[in-house]
């Protein structure tokens, strides 16, 4: 099987226990950007 491509695709999603919102907005931006940046650096898209 020379000829074999595979691509694999993640969705990942996560949330807090019982969903509280622990995330306050002054904070989100900066763990979006974070979570953005560990995708670039390897080389997947958020």
């Amino acid at each position: 099987m020379a000829n074999t491509y595979t691509s694999l695709h993640y969705h990942i999603v996560f949330s807090t226990k019982n969903r509280e919102p622990w995330l306050v907005a002054s904070k989100e931006v900066r763990i979006w950007e974070y979570l953005g940046g560990i995708a670039r650096t390897n080389g997947m898209k958020a």
